[in-house]
């Protein structure tokens, strides 16, 4: 996770090979080691969307 913002963190994934949809975007320049990130600006914001990309990745590394 990398603080981008003072308002927002962001959460990089490895998820080579999914298309982007809703919360899950693709990373950009963020990180080169990332191919999707989340954007989260409170705590509410994970969900079970995000833990659902969260659980992929770890499963995929």
């Amino acid at each position: 996770m990398s603080s981008s913002t003072a308002t927002r963190l962001d959460l990089g994934l490895n998820l080579k090979g999914v298309e982007p949809a809703g919360k899950l975007e693709a990373s950009g320049s963020f990180n080169a080691m990332c191919s999707h990130r989340i954007r989260l600006t409170c705590a509410t914001d994970i969900d079970d969307h995000v833990k659902h990309w969260l659980a992929e990745a770890y499963k995929r590394s």
